[in-house]
């Protein structure tokens, strides 16, 4: 478990991000399928099947929508709810920055929550692999990563 003195947060602000946590775990943002999507990417544990979809909706090199299903535990939804948001509107290239500094910031969290987080992240970037592909002629319902962690 991470002691919550190595997160650097005053009492209030602790308070303040658990309450953020707890209300993503009960009100996920951006669940659901896309039927428009520019880009599908799922990305799977190989030992215990979790896994998420993450469905991308890109305009000028913006992120026009995002939304996620899965099959994972709370970790997974609240990390899928979280980034989601914290994406939304924004250029593909922040977008990206987010999905880089989230993972170097897991390095401390509980296996369960980085392992969760990750396979969120991994679906995030597997988009660009799927518009990849798809630019290089190569038809897919969605691009899938599969992971054995």
């Amino acid at each position: 478990m991470v002691d919550t003195k190595d997160l650097g947060l005053s009492d209030e602000e602790l308070k303040k991000f658990s309450a953020e946590i707890l209300d993503h775990s009960n009100n996920p943002r951006n669940y659901g399928v896309m039927d428009d999507a520019t880009a599908i990417s799922r990305a799977t544990n190989g030992l215990n099947n979790e896994a998420v979809i993450v469905y991308l909706k890109l305009e000028e090199q913006k992120v026009e929508k995002i939304t996620f299903v899965s099959n994972g535990c709370k970790d997974m939804i609240v990390a899928a709810s979280l980034f989601t948001e914290m994406i939304t509107g924004d250029s593909v290239q922040n977008a990206q920055n987010v999905s880089a500094t989230m993972l170097k910031q897991l390095e401390n969290a509980p296996q369960t929550q980085k392992d969760a987080a990750s396979l969120v992240l991994l679906a995030f970037d597997g988009c660009f692999k799927y518009i990849e592909n798809q630019n290089n002629g190569i038809e897919e319902e969605m691009y899938t990563i599969v992971i054995n962690k």
